[in-house]
């Protein structure tokens, strides 16, 4: 390949098998390495972008969140070294392709209960959980230049690419920057998702962010 040109280990579609058979191995050590640090890996899947594959975890607190975030990717980088690849979080690797999102998953809990969900609500949401909303939302320009940092990361935040290009919610809306999302067996609204965060991105203040622009849509 010519100097300075990356090479995708795959041209695979989203969910395509065969992305996940051509990189088995190197993946197969991927998660073994994570699951062997204790980081609870709770779903795979071969993703849009070429060579792009996804790995998420399950809900904890924040810290203790980001804590797992910054050993993933010191994880990830080193097997990918090990089987001689380039392993990337850049936001935007390609220009004319799906980037990398860190969309970061959340819900509010006080003493162990889920401040979110209300079937009564036209939304399934509670007022907290819409006031907390409301706070992302109207803070979401000024978030962005903590969760979304780079020059870089503003190419990614484009329309019809999943990642939140529009500053608006919506239930189970993929182009907006809040997504409400449902769980499958009923209209409640348990998490919500936050597209414009990627991993340019210190994940301990782009969580602290996301925590103090809700808690002034509570207090206003």
């Amino acid at each position: 390949m010519p100097k300075g040109e990356l090479v995708p280990v795959d041209q695979c579609l989203y969910g395509a098998s065969l992305a996940a058979q051509k990189s088995q191995s190197v993946l197969s050590d991927m998660l073994n390495a994570l699951w062997a640090e204790g980081l609870p890996v709770a779903q795979y899947n071969p993703e849009t972008g070429p060579g792009q594959h996804e790995i998420s975890f399950d809900h904890d607190a924040p810290i203790t969140t980001a804590d797992r975030i910054v050993k993933a990717r010191e994880s990830i980088h080193a097997t990918a070294l090990k089987h001689e690849l380039i392993a990337s979080f850049v936001p935007m690797l390609y220009d004319e392709a799906t980037g990398n999102g860190m969309h970061t998953h959340f819900s509010l809990r006080s003493d162990g209960t889920n401040l979110l969900p209300d079937s009564d609500n036209r939304w399934g949401i509670t007022e907290t959980a819409e006031h907390f909303t409301a706070g992302v939302l109207e803070h979401l320009p000024a978030l962005m230049a903590i969760s979304t940092p780079r020059v870089n990361s503003f190419h990614r935040t484009q329309p019809h690419v999943w990642s939140g290009a529009y500053q608006a919610w919506g239930v189970e809306n993929k182009e907006a920057a809040l997504r409400m999302i449902r769980d499958t067996h009923d209209v409640q609204v348990n998490h919500i998702e936050l597209k414009t965060v990627d991993f340019a991105a210190n994940p301990y203040l782009a969580f602290g962010g996301i925590l103090a622009t809700g808690m002034d849509g509570i207090e206003r």
